[in-house]
């Protein structure tokens, strides 16, 4: 068997996109959620068990499991491929591009440097430190190898040497982030010495790139300011490869995708550490910013698995304006944002209060507060309100963000609250706002993802829905090519799949012991052609849509209605070339042409 039909042999539609997805029974067999790829609030992204497709009646996307997940994932189809193939338990030959073989390589390289650092974290004398440390943030064995720390040896080339001795050239590690170019004579030299090493994982579980923590050098005590013994920064990332873009990677994400779409939001907090003590509480839906603002690619690559994403940065300045880019590009995308406090005397992030007490993070990840709350609570945190400068900075930005909320009940309690806190007149606050309004409609801020299909006519609406009922119900097939001319149809696309269904209907009619279904076989015979397929599944699963909206006595009702609006519509359109063409020979003067043109209008 072909691989990729193997695959999509082993991978049902519903179980693929029910990891993605919250899926809900929408009657004849058929499931369905709300879009993933455009704003909708009521559900009309349809998947079919029975035909094995899926499709969007908002925004028209639909296909099987390989264009669900390019859609989802943002990857061409031998990546799609790849990923299915690995869930399914199936070898694919390679044919790769040049381009995809190098990103392989470096995958590969990175995923060889992960198991190379943990072989030395858990093996080499050398690294106590590094075990101590681990031990030191309460990090257990299991919780350590689930999120592979490992520990890079205080050496100039222990890695490139070992990763040489596999076959991989200098440029690849170099190329890979691994590696350095010495700055005299010829080689390589690691890139990370003597580091506590953080894998960084892309939402497959690929290993791309790391974070190496500068260690003690002695054990760590929380709090503690020992120095470390080797210079640089507390932090150092890989450098930006062919597979690592900082701007487009959440840590721990490939861990929480799951986390996520149960407890259906997204919990942001800043360190990679913060992920893992977060793990070390059970609550696993969170993902790391890895210390920078939230950006556009990665809110978009969260919106795949929620519409809420609940922010927790640090208390300070630079922590609050990280936030505060972040909650603002989160709402102008259409998420909904929601803020952890975490309380003063509890720590300054989840990893502080993971060390104190576990079950106080459980409960503030259980318990967000509006947005609103949050700016208040940041906004005054440590400042002296009788300072007049720090009154009016504290009061612009708050009247700013008051300025932003639709609701006018929401706004008016806050610019109340406002007022008691700055002891101003709220009519005050309330013109201040006027100035700058602010605000910005929801349906504004959502222009770039609402769907805009084609708009249909009414004979292709109809259309569509004998084509629906023509795949769905065999009882109705008959009926359908009597009563339905092709005359009555243009020649758009709807039009020309009605006439390839009616031949192949013709034929099978003539052979009635076919095995295989019509949609199938039908399926087959249009492989080729991207439009007539993409009609199909369009029509089909509008089909089983019908199956559960209209009862089986209303069908042929149903279906006369659809037929009379062709009909109807043919007519109309006919009468007006016949009006045309009267006037056009009564302008010539040729009666024998009028009085035929008449006749044949009287008898529409």
């Amino acid at each position: 068997m072909d691989p990729k039909e193997e695959v999509r042999h082993r991978l049902p539609v519903e179980e693929v996109v029910g990891e993605y997805l919250e899926l809900k029974p929408a009657g004849g067999g058929s499931l369905k959620t709300v879009c993933p790829f455009h704003s909708e609030k009521t559900p009309s992204f349809y998947v079919s068990k029975e035909k094995q497709i899926w499709h969007c009646f908002g925004c028209d996307k639909g296909g099987d499991i390989f264009s669900f997940v390019m859609e989802m994932e943002g990857v061409e189809f031998p990546e799609a491929l790849r990923l299915l193939a690995k869930k399914a338990g199936v070898e694919i030959p390679r044919y790769d591009s040049t381009q995809s073989n190098e990103r392989s390589r470096l995958v590969e390289i990175n995923e060889l440097a992960r198991r190379f650092f943990e072989k030395v974290y858990l093996d080499s004398s050398a690294s106590v430190d590094a075990r101590a440390y681990v031990a030191s943030r309460g990090f257990s064995e299991a919780l350590r190898e689930e999120f592979g720390l490992g520990h890079a040896p205080d050496a100039w080339d222990k890695l490139v040497s070992f990763l040489g001795k596999r076959g991989y050239g200098n440029g690849e590690m170099v190329a890979a982030g691994l590696a350095l170019n010495r700055k005299e004579g010829s080689g390589v030299i690691d890139r990370f010495r003597d580091r506590l090493m953080v894998p960084l994982l892309d939402a497959h579980g690929n290993t791309v790139a790391f974070t190496g923590r500068v260690l003690p050098g002695a054990p760590e005590k929380a709090g503690s300011k020992i120095p470390s013994k080797v210079e640089g920064p507390k932090y150092m990332n890989s450098p930006e490869t062919a597979v690592y873009h900082k701007g487009e990677l959440l840590y721990g994400l490939s861990k929480a995708k799951q986390a996520i779409k149960a407890e259906k939001a997204a919990i942001i907090v800043e360190g990679n550490l913060d992920v893992i003590a977060s793990h070390k509480a059970g609550v696993k839906h969170v993902v790391a910013s890895s210390g920078t603002a939230l950006t556009q690619a990665q809110i978009q690559l969260l919106s795949r698995y929620t519409d809420t994403l609940v922010f927790c940065f640090d208390r300070d300045a630079a922590g609050f304006n990280a936030a505060l880019r972040g909650i603002r590009l989160a709402a102008e995308t259409g998420m909904r944002v929601q803020v952890l406090l975490i309380p003063k005397d509890a720590g300054k992030d989840p990893d502080d209060v993971v060390r104190k007490d576990p079950e106080l993070w459980k409960k503030i990840a259980a318990s967000p507060v509006p947005l609103m709350e949050y700016y208040f609570e940041q906004a005054t945190y440590g400042k002296d309100l009788n300072e007049v400068e720090t009154k009016r900075k504290i009061g612009h930005f708050l009247v700013e963000e008051i300025g932003r909320l639709e609701d006018p009940i929401e706004r008016e309690h806050w610019l109340s609250k406002l007022g008691d806190l700055l002891h101003m007149d709220v009519e005050i606050l309330r013109g201040m706002m006027k100035k700058g309004d602010h605000t910005t409609p929801r349906s504004q801020e959502r222009n770039n993802t609402e769907a805009k299909p084609e708009r249909l006519t009414r004979v292709d609406k109809a259309l569509e829905v004998l084509l629906g009922v023509f795949l769905q119900f065999p009882e109705q097939r008959k009926v359908i090519s009597e009563k339905l001319e092709a005359s009555w149809l243009t020649e758009h696309a709807l039009g020309r799949l009605y006439h390839l269904v009616q031949v192949r209907y013709h034929a099978r009619e003539k052979n009635p012991d076919a095995q295989t279904s019509f949609f199938s076989t039908f399926e087959d015979e249009v492989a080729g052609d991207v439009e007539m397929t993409h009609l199909l599944h369009h029509v089909s699963l509008l089909g089983e849509r019908i199956a559960s909206d209209v009862s089986s006595a209303d069908l042929p009702i149903y279906v006369q209605e659809h037929i009379r609006v062709l009909e109807g519509e043919w007519k109309k359109r006919r009468r007006g070339e016949l009006e045309r063409e009267l006037r056009s020979a009564e302008a010539r003067g040729d009666e024998e042409a009028v009085q035929r043109l008449l006749k044949q209008f009287q008898m529409i």
